[in-house]
């Protein structure tokens, strides 16, 4: 049974994963970075996973974001095939996955992101909840200053009913007025993940980071009506 934590997925990934080649990636970094408007900024993300038989990765993306809220985000010393490019514009609610050897751009258009900016279709800290009964305990930890800014922290702690021994937490400090999560940590019985914000710096970007490259070629991704 595996212990991890909830997994936020594209509204239509199945979708586009019909249309997208075996090698492209849908899923993303964590959610650090929300698409929220008023605070532009770059930063560098940096993941670490550890598994417990003693494997780690470790994947870093370059993240950037304009006033307008729109994100960019793509990967940082990944192996050729593996190299990813996101783009997603809170304004338009267009989500573009590009696969980079490639040159394609996989392009979403239409979809609302959600009024508190996370449903845009990466994953949360962790890897998804079992199926079970769960209790789930929250709690205040002290602000923490990263890259210069306040932070502010809370743990969950989540146990299973059935079997209280296994338990998974989660630790994040996050800053309401910048839109960010600075530092997030999931430990389980099955291995650990910790992101965190490197490199922060507040400014407006370069448009052109927010635009599909003119070298791509654009697949638009037709969702079905959830009205019928």
């Amino acid at each position: 049974m595996t212990i991890h934590f909830l997994v936020t997925v594209f509204a239509a990934a199945t979708i586009a994963l019909a249309q997208m080649p075996s090698n492209s990636t849908t899923s993303g970094p964590v959610d650090l970075v929300r698409p929220v408007p008023g605070v532009p900024l770059s930063a560098e993300q940096v993941e670490e996973r550890a598994s417990s038989d003693a494997t780690r990765e470790v994947t870093r993306y370059s993240i950037y974001r304009d006033a307008a809220g729109r994100l960019r985000i793509e990967s940082i010393d990944a192996q050729p095939n593996n190299a990813s490019l996101y783009l997603l514009d809170p304004t338009t609610g267009a989500k573009v996955m590009c696969t980079v050897p490639g040159r394609v751009a996989y392009r979403i258009t239409g979809q609302k992101l959600g009024e508190n900016g996370f449903a845009y279709g990466f994953r949360g800290i962790g890897e998804g909840v079992s199926p079970a009964t769960w209790t789930t305990v929250t709690e205040k930890l002290e602000d923490r200053m990263i890259e210069g800014e306040k932070f502010q922290g809370t743990r969950v702690v989540q146990a299973a009913v059935e079997q209280p021994e296994l338990m998974n937490r989660i630790e994040r400090w996050e800053s309401v007025d910048l839109g960010i999560t600075g530092l997030a940590v999931a430990v389980g019985p099955y291995g650990t993940h910790f992101a965190r914000l490197q490199k922060l710096r507040l400014g407006e970007q370069d448009p052109v980071l927010f635009g599909i490259p003119s070298d791509y070629h654009i697949v638009d991704v037709k969702l079905p009506d959830p009205g019928k």
